[in-house]
Parts: structure tokens; sequence; C-alpha cells
């Protein structure tokens, strides 16, 4: 999922949560925008910013195997400490 198409499926999800009633990433999407109100109510400052892509990079297939593996896992992951 190109970065782009990514922060403006959070905006929605923020700002027209109805709209993605039918999304895929719909539990994805729940998840963020909790994280990011954790993180407003705190007073924590959050960016989100396209990055460049790390092909050619060391340590970058590696990473990508990581992801995938997480990604293809049923169970969901902690992320009570990134609040």
């Amino acid at each position: 999922m190109k970065s782009s198409f990514l922060k403006l499926l959070i905006k929605r999800a923020i700002n027209e949560p109805r709209r993605l009633h039918l999304s895929k990433h719909r539990d994805l999407l729940d998840s963020v925008v909790a994280l990011l109100h954790a993180r407003h109510a705190r007073g924590a400052p959050t960016a989100l910013i396209k990055v460049i892509s790390h092909t050619g990079l060391h340590g970058n297939e590696e990473a990508d195997n990581g992801a995938a593996a997480v990604a293809t896992q049923e169970k969901t992951a902690d992320v009570s400490e990134l609040a």
C-alpha cells in the first residue's frame, strides 16, 4: 500500500470513520486511530511522514521478511507500549 494512500485512510478513519465501515483495513485503522488519540491525550506529538524507499539498503530484505511474517500471523500484536 502506498504511503500517501495510507495517510489518506488514517485521516478518513479519524474524520469520517463511517466511510470506512467496509474497509478490509478497518481493524488496523481503528487500532492506529486509538493509538493516535492516546498519544494526543498525553500531549505527545505524532507526525506521519513519507519515507523514501529503502530498496538496496543493508538489512532491508530481513526487515521485509520480518514484516511479512508478522503480517501473516493470526494473533494480534501487542502495541500497548506504543501509545
